[in-house]
This record gives C-alpha cells, structure tokens and sequence, in this order.
C-alpha cells in the first residue's frame, strides 16, 4: 500500500493498545467502516487504493483513539479543485492527515484522502498534491529552509509518470530526510547515526522495471495517537437497576453486588454488563452497569440487548426438541446421504460413508468427532460465503476420518447444520421457526439474530469493542450465518424469560414436555458427562445446566441451578486468545460471589 506508516515509536506495538486492518474493500464499505468505526472509537489513520482484478480496493489501517472523527475523501487529480475543498475542510477544523495517489483501472489517476478531527497537530501545514516526482524533491528542500519536515511523502506510477504527494508540517529544530533508492536495508543502515527514525515507505515500479523505494525519515515522532485510555479511568461506573428491583433486597447485599462488578469491569476494561437472576421462575432482581454506548454515554440496563453467542446453541437445541415432539424427526435420523434430511445438496461428498451414518443426535451431542471449535474453526472459515456455500466447501475439504458416535469434539459448524435441518424439515427460515415456536410462546420478543455492523444494530443493542487480545467485532461471518451457533442477540431478562418456560421446574408452563427436558439436560458418557444436548453440566461449580458465549467483543453467560436459582449476565467486550482462561475463572468467581450472597429473595415477580 503506498503511504503506509511505519511510526518508529508507535504505541500500537504495546499490548495496551489495539489496531485493526483491512484490505480488499471497496470505497463504499470503506466509508461505510468510517462511520461504523468512529462508533466504535477508532480512527481511519492510513489507508490507499489499488486494482484487484477488476475492481479498485482500499487496504486501510484503523487506530484506536478516542472523540475523532473522520472522513474519507477521493479528490479528483485537478490543483484548483483540491485545494479548493481543503480550505472549506480546514475551516470546518479538519486537517489532512492522509493523501495517497495510485493507477486505477484503465491506467486512470485515482486519490483517496483522509480528514481528520480534531487533529493530532495544529503545526503549520504545507501540501504537495498530484506533482512530478522531480518537482517533490526540489520542494522539499525549499520546506528544510522553512523549517518544515515532511510527515507524509509519497511517490506513485501511472503510466510512464512518476508523481507525488507529500504533507508537510513547521517543526522548528526537527529535521526530516527523504531517502531513495532500491535497497531499503543498505538506506535505512545509513540512518544509524543520524538520529533520524523511519517513519514511512511508499515505492514504484522504475523505467527498467526495478522497484523504487522512498523512505521518510525524520528526528520528530510524526503521527502519534495517544494510548486509549481504561473506559474507567476513574470509579465512577453508573447502575441501572430494572423496576428499582435493589429496593426489595438489603443495601448491604446490592452494595456488595456492585462493589464485586465494578472491580470486575475495571480489571478487564469492561465498557457494560447486564446482569438478571429469578428465583422459582420468577424474575427477583436485574440491572445494567455500565455504558451500552462510550461514544454517546449511552447507558447499560437490564433490558440492554447483547450477542450471546454459543448460548445460541441451546436455543436451537430447543428447535430440535419442538420438530421431534411434533413428528417431523427424529434424534437418530440421517442428516446426509439419499435418505437423510439434507439429501445430497451439498453436493457428491455426502456419499462418504462415514457422512452418512452422521444423524441429528451425533449433531446435537457434538459426537460426529470433526470440525473443532479453535483456531481454524471450520465454522468461521470463507467470512463473505453463505451458509450453504460454506457446508459444501467444508464436506468437500474435510472428510470424516472415523465414523461418528464415539469422539466428544465440540463443533459450533455441527450447530450449523442443525440449522438447515430445522429449515429443511419445517420449511421456514431458522430464525422464523425459532420465534414462532419459542420466543413468541415465552414471551421473548426482542431477541433476533443481530446484524453486523454498527449501523446494523437492534435500536437497544450495545456497541461492541475489541479488547488488545480479540478481534474487530464488526468484521466477523454473516450473524444471519452464525445464528444456530453464535448468532442470537438478546438480554438477560430475555434469557430468563425464555428459561422459565424451559427450565423443568412447575411454577410456569414449559414448552417442552418433561420427557424432552430431561433428555435435553442429561450428561452423555462419550463428553464424560460434561455435556448433554445443547447444555453444559454441572461445570465451574455449578449444580444444574449452563452455557456461555463469546465473540470478539461480547461474553455472556447463562446458567440454571437445580435449587431454583438461575441467572444470565452479559457483556460488550472480553479477553480473548492467551487470557481467555484467566477471564472465564473470574466471570464464574464473579457470579459465584453474587448468587452466593443473595440467600433470599422476595416474593415479587419481575416478569
């Protein structure tokens, strides 16, 4: 990409500080990710544009820093009209902060441009835009005697026309260099004593084919976004409790609860967490701590909407159990092959034998032994390909290697499936057989499979945000893809809404018959009684049925007790990859803490 930055003391190389990148989008999504991004707090501080195949793309760089906004911009090639707009921009107190020019298709002249405010400097500021490269160089020692130093110097072909654009700011006692040459390691070895940093690489193809290098140097730090901050740098963590539920208990016991959350949500950088408990099916006491939204100051409550993830997969283990108590199949029935549900679809691979023996209990019980949740997650493999794309590359690529029934291998593309059985069987879309048979017979009506973007969120979903060990929240598998798997958004009391007609207990009518719950909660031998259908149990301490999710961005768990007690709680960031473990222990010490201190409740009904 030319014009990619290379600070020589960039904070985001620290693990306090995140970055994202992107590559192959159009400039519609790009800009589309501007606005989504500026939600979410992170700054567009790098990006150009580039011919693949037939279409023009824009690899870009995106930098955590909060309160900026930006805006993504394609200049034509004229002088007039360029510097025209900047000066309307900068009188709106934006500032160019990037300026990349490149070959489009057909050899056309193409610019793509970033604004930014407010501005990491409000230095004097020079432009060269769309020059010969001959004409930068001579300029830029004209702007050494002025005291400017390049911050941003870029060359780029079209054609047989080596042209540049270059930014300059006033850094008095700075001094800045532009190196060229077709060696980078030999141009940036003479910099050793000269005090100068890299800061920048831009390159062109020359006349005899040789790729041009231009290294910017300087003895300034140019383009240094501060450290975001902890979203609680101080104490101050705002509570909402749903229907003055606190009122009905103790304050020594709720003040105790938000003493345990708060040091929780500071330890790990937590933005909101809405947490719900019920009692005897009966909702006792819910609140949102927190803020659903740090850019607005939107604040969390019970009724705060949040991915759940893998707890996903108890709903559609739900399904299941309606279409099997109606008639429409049955847990040993064959998912593929020509008497299968799923039939050859997917394409000749069904007709492997081990694939074939596959039924919809080896499904639900994560026993047909393949496609593992993990790095490499079949799953989330092809994030721009449909479901149906995705099963038949995936059948196709990777064979059973044993029959199923005998290997516990936890699988959310096996929930997948168990997706496109449900639709096959009751021919309706999977989240329309799931509200019409379980959330509208419960009572859940904000539940949906969410969306993925920001600006596809359910009008009371929370932003999500990516912690230093996660990935970008936003730029996952279609949720409308995840959703038998990881795809439900919903919230805490919705999840215990929907428990209270699930859960086997007699104060509220299930909507499963006691046989049905029984077979959904009990432990099977191949997982050692770890797992049953859809649910874990009896894991960290819990007596009764649990599961929890995680994405990048959102956690959640849920759990019910066999003493009556269950309780969901959620949130809109987590750490993932090498603290996951450490995270997890606390989210359970976390819930053990509260549920443990609320050893009576009140008569009312929250629900």
């Amino acid at each position: 990409m030319g014009g990619t930055a290379f600070p020589g003391d960039d904070p985001c190389l620290r693990p306090d500080c995140t970055i994202e990148t992107k590559c192959c989008l159009s400039g519609l999504t790009t800009q589309r990710n501007v606005e989504d991004n500026e939600k979410r707090e992170f700054a567009l501080t790098d990006v150009c544009g580039a011919t693949l195949h037939d279409r023009i793309v824009y690899p870009s760089l995106w930098q955590k820093y909060q309160n900026v906004s930006t805006e993504l911009w394609f200049p034509s090639g004229a002088q007039d009209s360029f510097f025209l707009e900047k000066l309307k921009r900068e009188a709106k107190g934006y500032r160019l902060t990037r300026l990349c020019g490149f070959e489009g298709l057909n050899g056309t002249t193409e610019f793509v441009a970033v604004w930014q405010r407010p501005t990491l400097s409000t230095k004097p500021q020079e432009v060269i835009f769309n020059r010969p490269l001959s004409d930068c160089i001579q300029t830029n020692s004209a702007m050494e005697n002025r005291n400017f130093i390049p911050v941003l110097f870029q060359a780029f072909r079209i054609k047989s026309d080596i042209r540049c654009n270059a930014i300059y700011e006033q850094r008095p006692g700075a001094t800045g260099r532009i190196e060229m040459g077709t060696n980078v390691e030999k141009m940036t070895e003479k910099l050793k004593s000269s005090g100068m940093v890299p800061q920048q690489i831009s390159s062109y193809l020359n006349s005899i084919g040789q790729r041009q290098y231009i290294v910017l140097c300087t003895t300034a730090i140019i383009n240094r976004y501060p450290v975001p901050y902890p979203v609680w740098h101080t104490n101050t963590i705002p509570i909402i409790y749903y229907r003055n539920s606190n009122e009905q208990f103790p304050k020594s016991k709720t003040d105790f609860i938000e003493d345990k959350m708060r040091k929780f949500m500071i330890r790990y950088d937590i933005p909101a967490v809405s947490f719900a408990v019920s009692y005897n099916e009966s909702l006792k006491l819910a609140f949102g701590m927190g803020l659903a939204d740090i850019r607005t100051g939107k604040q969390a409550t019970a009724e705060s909407l949040y991915r759940i993830a893998s707890i996903s997969k108890p709903i559609t283990a739900v399904a299941i159990f309606k279409l099997v108590e109606a008639g429409s199949l049955q847990l040993d029935s064959p998912v593929f092959g020509p008497s299968g549900i799923l039939g050859t679809r997917y394409g000749n691979s069904v007709t492997e034998k081990h694939l074939n023996r596959v039924t919809v209990r080896h499904l639900l019980e994560h026993t047909v032994g393949a496609w593992p949740n993990g790095p490499g997650d079949t799953a989330f493999q092809s994030i721009d390909k449909s479901a149906d794309d995705l099963i038949a590359d995936v059948l196709k690529s990777n064979p059973l290697e044993q029959p199923p029934g005998d290997l516990f291998v936890y699988s959310n593309f096996g929930y997948l499936l168990l997706g496109k059985v449900i639709e096959a069987v009751s021919k309706l879309s999977y989240e329309q057989f799931v509200e019409a048979n379980i959330f509208q017979p419960t009572g859940v009506f904000d539940a949906q499979v969410g969306g993925d973007l920001v600006g596809d969120a359910l009008p009371n979903e929370v932003v999500y945000y990516m912690s230093p060990s996660s990935g970008n929240p936003y730029d996952l598998p279609s949720m409308k893809r995840n959703g038998p798997f990881a795809g439900w958004v919903a919230s805490p009391i919705d999840l215990l809404r929907l428990m209270s007609h699930l859960d086997g207990f007699t104060n509220k009518v299930d909507i499963l018959s006691p046989e049905s719950i029984a077979l959904l909660s009990s432990a099977t031998i191949v997982s050692d009684e770890a797992y049953s259908r859809g649910w874990v149990i009896g894991s960290n301490g819990w007596n009764g049925w649990l599961h929890s999710g995680i994405l990048p961005g959102a956690a959640s768990l849920l759990v019910r007790l066999d003493n009556g007690v269950t309780f969901a709680v959620a949130m809109n960031s987590e750490i993932n990859q090498k603290g996951l473990q450490n995270f997890w222990m606390s989210i359970h010490y976390l819930m053990h803490h509260i549920i443990d201190s609320l050893d009576q409740y009140p008569d009312n009904d929250l629900f």
